[in-house]
């Protein structure tokens, strides 16, 4: 009688356990499912003429393949030279972030500076204010310096910005660091420069390089402080071209949605490039300390 009980709860474990990875199959391709369908709509839409677009649905596949929406837009929003303004922008704010955030980060756990907690949570704090509530002084700061249309402005307001969200994140990593690391460089007399080269950046590497990978597709997506600060076309960067397919003089002028479509499919190869090349940098500093 009891093998039988044991063998009649496992079959109802198994079952449940069965049950369980059906619906998290079916939410998986429910989610799938959603991510892609925009992404489909966009190829479909940007390989159509004009013509057919207007007279077919906008899931239905083109009867030829037309490549003129891209041409178009690579063309007349001169995308050159907005993919230049934004490795330029993306790259050096990124810089900027993870420089901030790892010297902040060391200072707070290294440095065992009074209420780190304090100071961790007041940058979380900053980190999530809307930037439409720093707009205005920014454009103002902007305007005093004499850097207003220049990229230097936007790269260090990007840099500054997320540098708040990246000292969090390091910082938290930092309060776990290992101390006896730390007293033994010291009391061997490794300067800390040296300390920071070989003892804390190998450690915290995986974690840094996530924060740079997530902060540049940040810093290239985007779009309020470029178009506040860039008000010259020669200047601006990729978001803003796109935006810019949608923004035809006059309130009753219908938007180009194939121009549109190619363009928004352009405008994201590079982030998608970008995060095919280091998924697996982002995975390996997520799951860092889990094993």
């Amino acid at each position: 009688m009891p093998l039988q009980k044991a063998a009649q709860t496992d079959r109802r474990g198994a079952k449940r356990r069965t049950i369980w990875s059906w619906l998290i199959l079916f939410f998986t391709l429910l989610t799938l499912i959603s991510w892609l369908f925009p992404f489909w709509m966009s190829v479909t839409t940007a390989l159509k003429d004009p013509v057919e677009l207007a007279s077919s649905s906008a899931t239905s596949l083109p009867h030829s393949l037309y490549w003129g929406n891209f041409t178009r837009f690579w063309s007349e929003s001169d995308f050159p030279r907005k993919l230049f303004n934004s490795i330029l922008i993306s790259g050096l704010a990124c810089l900027i972030t993870v420089v901030f955030s790892f010297l902040n980060a060391v200072a707070i756990g290294v440095g065992r500076i009074k209420r780190s907690r304090l100071v961790l949570t007041v940058c979380l704090i900053a980190f999530a204010i809307p930037q439409e509530a720093v707009v205005y002084p920014t454009y103002k700061v902007s305007k005093i310096l004499h850097i207003y249309g220049n990229p230097i402005a936007v790269i260090f307001v990007l840099g500054i910005l997320y540098s708040a969200f990246g000292t969090f994140l390091l910082g938290e990593v930092m309060k776990s660091f290992p101390r006896e690391l730390i007293d033994a460089a010291f009391v061997d007399g490794v300067r800390i420069r040296e300390m920071l080269r070989h003892v804390i950046y190998p450690l915290l590497k995986p974690t840094i390089q996530t924060l740079a990978v997530m902060v540049f597709i940040w810093n290239w997506n985007e779009y309020m402080m470029p178009l506040i600060l860039l008000p010259d076309n020669a200047t601006q960067t990729v978001p803003i071209a796109l935006a810019s397919t949608y923004s035809q003089p006059g309130f009753n002028v219908v938007p180009d949605i194939g121009w549109g479509a190619a363009g928004a499919l352009i405008s994201a190869a590079p982030t998608i490039l970008f995060f095919l090349l280091f998924q697996r940098v982002i995975a390996r500093g997520i799951t860092m300390g889990t094993d």
